[in-house]
């Protein structure tokens, strides 16, 4: 029977600014990727099918992208303290992240009224949540 002994990883300061700004540059990339996938989406939906489903689905990618924007910042500007992030307070963000986007989803439910286009809502829901994958086929290897 093997034993595993692991030991505590040193990096140099030099590694950990290294990584630190990989990680911004990352979610910067994430971030924006979304905001672009949710354009691209919407400007389809508004081509294809008018101007209520054009803003049905800008209003579905903003529900996703908003708070996501804003735990990205939150876990950019992290990076700057030497201990990096609280886990504690990064899976907080992400609770925080969630409720804010089911609640901006309530708004466009209960303001939209009967000019809200569903199906448009949750394609730019779904393609801006998934907006980093096609980031990451395209230009993955220029981010890392």
């Amino acid at each position: 029977m093997s034993v595993l002994v692991t030991e505590a990883v040193k990096l140099t300061d030099h590694e950990k600014l290294a990584i630190a700004q990989k990680a911004r540059a990352l979610l910067f990339w994430l971030v924006v990727s979304q905001f672009m996938a949710g354009l691209v989406v919407s400007v389809l939906f508004g081509l294809f099918s008018g101007q209520a489903a054009a803003l049905s689905a800008l209003a579905g990618a903003a529900s996703y992208w908003l708070p996501n924007s804003l735990v990205a910042l939150r876990l950019g500007l992290s990076t700057f303290r030497p201990q990096g992030a609280n886990p504690v307070a990064v899976l907080g963000g992400f609770l925080v992240k969630m409720l804010v986007a089911a609640v901006l989803l309530w708004v466009v439910a209960r303001y939209g009224g009967n000019q809200v286009n569903w199906l448009a809502v949750l394609v730019g829901l779904i393609v801006t949540l998934k907006g980093y994958v096609v980031a990451m086929m395209f230009f993955g290897s220029k981010i890392r």
